[in-house]
């Protein structure tokens, strides 16, 4: 069970967000997400392994006459595309460690901010984002060294 752990935090991190009050509406779609993601020991998702198949799940875009399902809905699209791009950012990451460069970026390129060393004071530091942003670079200080454009409230 301790090795679920930190998959379902990760993904509650994803889902709920700055907000962390609303983490326990967020709980299905975890379990869904880690139920439906390729894991290592198996090579299969959890859903593949014990039903044969896999479900997939994406928000209808036909107008519904539940105003709620419609929020809902447009809520998990904009979570789903904050996901995907922090996803691919964190892959290009890798890949740049990997290949021994780093990435450099231009004034007005957006990067994310390591969160490590930033003190936010939420409700559960646990399901503290671990990149925040995207922010716009406004300043190079020097290789690596950038300086962002930050909300105030920062």
């Amino acid at each position: 069970m301790e090795q679920v752990n930190p998959s379902i935090k990760h993904f509650l991190r994803a889902y709920s967000g700055i907000n962390q009050q609303d983490w326990t509406k967020w709980l299905p779609m975890a379990e869904f997400a880690y139920n439906n993601a390729v894991h290592s020991s198996t090579g299969k998702t959890p859903f593949k392994a014990l039903y044969g198949w896999e479900p997939t799940l994406t928000p209808s875009n036909v107008p519904t006459d539940v105003p709620e399902a419609n929020k809902l809905a447009q809520t998990m699209e904009a979570q789903w595309e904050e996901v995907e791009a922090a996803l691919w950012q964190s892959k290009t990451c890798m890949t740049a460690r990997e290949g021994g460069s780093l990435i450099e970026f231009e004034i007005g390129e957006e990067a994310w901010l390591d969160a490590k060393n930033v003190n936010l004071k939420t409700l559960s530091p646990k399901l503290m984002e671990q990149c925040l942003g995207p922010f716009k670079v406004t300043k190079k200080i020097f290789n690596q060294a950038y300086q962002l454009n930050l909300p105030p409230t920062m």
